[in-house]
């Protein structure tokens, strides 16, 4: 199943208008797999972001695919934000 939205209900999301990723975060993509972003290199051009599961990311979510797919299923939709201890 694919998600537009949070499939949580929006339940400990950081749903943003617009995604700006950040290393050290976590986000989900439209098949609600969780991707930590491990690291930046700013040499890479439109997707310097790189996640956990080694792959690349454009700073607004987007997955690095060569189609550019509308709603590409490993787009990073939204932040998920850990409940403080």
């Amino acid at each position: 199943m694919l998600y537009n939205h949070s499939p949580s209900g929006g339940k400990n999301t950081n749903k943003m208008k617009r995604l700006k990723l950040e290393v050290g975060k976590t986000y989900r993509n439209r098949m609600g797999e969780e991707i930590r972003i491990v690291k930046k290199d700013d040499d890479t051009g439109k997707y310097p972001y790189i996640g956990d599961d080694n792959e690349w990311y454009a700073e607004n979510g987007r997955y690095f695919y060569y189609l550019e797919l509308k709603n590409n299923p490993y787009d990073l939709i939204e932040e998920i934000v850990k409940e403080r201890e």
